[in-house]
């Protein structure tokens, strides 16, 4: 999942969730993280990507 910011100021992500609406599982809480006007971050299944951010579910198996 990409979040990309379009606004015109920062917008501090910490304590948001990702969560399914179908049953509530998996769910993901960011980090301590501020999202720069124009900036993008990805949210991997079970990957970590440095160049994104560095985020994951942490789930071996697709969402």
């Amino acid at each position: 999942m990409q979040i990309v910011n379009d606004g015109e100021t920062a917008v501090d992500m910490t304590g948001w969730r990702l969560v399914d609406v179908a049953d509530g599982s998996p769910e993901f809480t960011f980090p301590s993280l501020l999202l720069a006007p124009d900036q993008a971050v990805r949210v991997y299944t079970n990957e970590i990507h440095p160049e994104w951010g560095g985020l994951s579910f942490g789930r071996g198996s697709s969402i």
